[in-house]
C-alpha cells in the first residue's frame, strides 16, 4: 500500500475512523488513504489512550510501547 511522503513524515499513520472488530475487514476503513492522518507518536497515543491508560498507571514511551508509569 502506498502512503504519500507528506503523511509518512509525521511518525505514525492514524486512522481517522478507528478500526474496530466490526470494520477490521472493511478496506474502505483500513486501507482508504482518505481515512489516514499523519501524527507524531505522542499525539497518536493521546488520541487513542488519553485518560484510560494514565488512570491505570501506564503510559506509552517514545517508541509507542506500553509501560508502567514512573510516579
Amino acid at each position: 500500500m502506498y502512503v504519500p511522503k507528506e503523511k509518512r513524515l509525521k511518525g505514525i499513520v492514524h486512522h481517522k475512523e478507528y478500526i474496530t472488530d466490526e470494520n477490521i475487514y472493511d478496506d474502505n476503513i483500513t486501507l482508504n488513504i482518505d481515512n489516514f492522518e499523519g501524527l507524531c507518536i505522542d499525539c497518536h497515543n493521546e488520541e487513542h489512550f488519553k485518560l484510560d491508560t494514565l488512570r491505570d498507571g501506564y503510559v506509552f514511551d517514545e517508541y509507542g510501547q506500553l509501560k508502567k508509569k514512573d510516579f
